[in-house]
């Protein structure tokens, strides 16, 4: 889960952060963010079939955010 979220963190880049070179997000996109990296480890949890909420499962990605 900890490498999910890495990963989820680093897909969280906008365009002007990726042309700028950042590694991390905005600290002022923290809400936005959040929402990415926690998506990105239920998904992981669902695939690792390690999720306790199963009712998840059936959501996309828009309604789970």
């Amino acid at each position: 889960m900890i490498y999910a979220s890495a990963e989820a963190l680093s897909t969280a880049l906008n365009e002007q952060e990726v042309a700028a070179g950042w590694l991390y997000p905005d600290i002022r996109r923290i809400r936005e963010v959040s929402v990415v990296v926690t998506r990105g480890v239920i998904r992981a949890a669902q695939l690792n079939e390690v999720d306790r909420e199963l009712a998840l499962r059936h959501m996309g990605d828009e309604e789970l955010d």
